[in-house]
């Protein structure tokens, strides 16, 4: 029985061995099947991985000999060079005979496995009959033999591969050995760190410099003076959203920016001291703050006790009415239409000032320029300068519409408002040029929106802090200076 015993051993023992080599081999062939599945035909194959078969290392060996022989030439000659065509070919037809051979590889190892595993099983059938305590000193043996074979085996591959790695002449050859000086070449610390510092600087300066060329905006006083406009106050930006920013209690910056706009207009001269002063609010274009202006200096006069009467004049786009939350009333459009029309009964009170009335547009008409042609308006301006002291006319912008200079003759002084950040100074030549042909007379330009942290403007006097004195020119940032910019 114990002879039988170490004979089932021994051909166990021999037959693991055979199982794993063939396990072994198995592996190798999958590993270069899927390697030259998914890998590029001009990566060269791994070669002398211990696969027990002549023709398919000798076939490994022919691809990668004529693969190094295709790069070589395609390096120097181009891909289309007719005996690089010629090594792909061959490549291609000995890659289908690689794989052709690595298949039926793999088909022959698989099945050899089945048999080994099947003869393994039937001998481990046999010895579950041997005693148990000899089974498991032959078991412990023969896995010490197996990994000892094993083992001994793959120093044997390494030392192989050693071996041809060391015997392979390489094709470099160094002519002149590598040395340095201990300098840097490039990057070059100096250079590149005055070059930061110059492109540092000159970058936002050319930034801030064709930002200024290509900024046409109005912006301050300074814009004012290019064209030669008369300048009289400005009007600062404010967060408040209200329409009614002059009022009896109130001592905010915009505010006091009316009351020195009317000490100013108060100074200019004018010609017939016996009758109503007549103040035309006017504009390039729309929504510059025209009617803004108009309500809130009239607001300022009667402050001061005086009379006032506020007068919508803009018969395309009437705002006054908006201001004081009133619709679809009655105004100079059916007093200048209808003869029989009595302009008391237009008039309204201003529900913010007790001074003040209002006497709005009314109906928006077809024909607005004729309709200020007629006589009526002659009528019209007669009566209310005999009945209040000061009269504020919105008027329309006078850059769009001729209403304007049709009844500018009925003006005593005429406040021309500019929205800075807003209107294009280009447009400034609209009033210069009707000052210079004498169609505006007492014309004053008022800065709207602007904004004294910036610099913009002049100024509310003293006491307040709102900015620079009255006849203070604006500071002008020193980087404008330096580029030569006025703004």
């Amino acid at each position: 029985m114990y002879n039988f015993t170490n004979l089932f051993f021994e051909n166990e023992s021999d037959n693991e061995k055979l199982l794993i080599e063939n396990n072994t081999q198995l592996k190798l062939a999958d590993y270069i099947y899927n390697y030259i599945i998914n890998h590029k035909k001009n990566d060269l194959i791994p070669s002398n991985l211990g696969l027990n078969n002549p023709y398919i290392e000798k076939l490994i060996e022919s691809i990668n000999f004529l693969q190094l022989e295709k790069n070589k030439l395609a390096s120097t000659s181009g891909e289309r060079n007719p005996i690089v065509l010629n090594l792909e070919n061959q490549i291609d037809n000995s890659y289908i005979n690689l794989k052709e051979s690595l298949y039926n590889q793999l088909t022959s190892l698989k099945i050899k496995s089945k048999e080994l595993e099947k003869q393994n099983n039937l001998l481990e059938s046999k010895l579950s009959n041997a005693p148990q305590q000899e089974k498991d000193f032959k078991e412990i043996y023969r896995q010490q033999q197996i990994k000892e074979s094993l083992y001994i085996y793959l120093l044997q591959k390494r030392e192989e591969t050693s071996i041809s790695l060391a015997v392979t002449v390489s094709n470099s050859k160094i002519i002149d050995q590598a040395y340095s000086n201990g300098s840097v070449k490039s990057p070059k610390t100096k250079l590149t760190f005055i070059l930061s510092i110059i492109i540092g600087l000159i970058i936002p300066i050319l930034i801030i410099y064709i930002k200024g060329i290509l900024d046409t905006k109005l912006h301050g006083i300074n814009d004012l003076k290019e064209y030669d406009l008369p300048y009289i106050g400005d009007l600062p930006i404010i967060k408040d959203q209200s329409n009614f920013v002059v009022k009896n209690d109130v001592n905010s910056s915009i505010a006091e920016a009316f009351r020195l706009l009317r000490t100013n207009i108060n100074f200019i001269p004018l010609k017939k001291s016996n009758e109503g002063k007549v103040i035309f609010i006017t504009s390039t274009i729309s929504k510059e703050g025209k009617s803004f202006t108009s309500i809130n200096l009239a607001s300022t006069y009667g402050l001061t006790g005086k009379k006032v009467l506020l007068v919508g004049m803009d018969l395309r786009a009437p705002k006054l009415l908006e201001y004081i939350d009133e619709k679809n009333r009655k105004g100079i459009t059916n007093f200048l239409i209808d003869e029989n029309q009595i302009l008391n009964e237009l008039i309204l009170k201003m529900p913010e000032n007790e001074n003040v009335d209002i006497l709005p547009s009314g109906p928006i008409p077809p024909n607005p320029a004729e309709l200020l042609m007629q006589h009526r308006v002659q009528i019209l301006f007669d009566q209310i300068k005999s009945q209040y002291d000061v009269i504020i006319v919105d008027t329309a912008p006078i850059g769009l519409v001729t209403d304007t200079l049709l009844i500018s003759k009925f003006a005593d002084i005429i406040v021309y408002v500019c929205r800075v950040h807003f209107i294009d100074k280009r447009f400034l030549e609209i009033p210069k040029k009707l000052i210079n042909e004498n169609k505006l007379n007492n014309m004053v330009v008022v800065l709207n929106g602007t904004d004294h942290k910036k610099g913009y403007g002049y100024g509310y006097g003293y006491g307040y802090g709102y900015g620079y004195g009255y006849g203070q020119e604006a500071k002008i940032p020193w980087y404008k200076k330096i580029l030569g910019l006025k703004k």
